[in-house]
């Protein structure tokens, strides 16, 4: 077997379809982690916008943040940023 010349004979070996699904795992958990990267680009500079534009306005904080919060996609309320952010912070007793 010269698997210099014909590369693609490593999955005609015992081991091709063990090969062929650890490849599989690492390039599906690439591509989602890159999707997951890409939306929360998205709804980071969405919201950067919706804020800016808002502030040009004249809104005060107070309702910007109303606002934003409440214009917020289902998808974009998930991201652990979003979720933590605004969390509330109990004083210590």
């Amino acid at each position: 077997m010269v698997l210099a010349d014909f590369p693609w004979q490593i999955f005609m070996s015992p081991f091709g379809i063990p090969i062929a699904g650890v490849i599989g795992v690492f390039g599906w958990l690439a591509i989602a982690s890159i999707s997951d990267a890409v939306a929360k680009v998205m709804c980071n500079r969405n919201d950067s916008e919706l804020k800016l534009e808002l502030l040009a306005g004249g809104f005060s904080s107070d309702e910007i943040v109303r606002i934003v919060e409440a214009g917020r996609d289902e998808e974009c309320s998930t991201n652990e940023h979003h979720r933590h952010a605004h969390a509330p912070r109990h004083a210590a007793t």
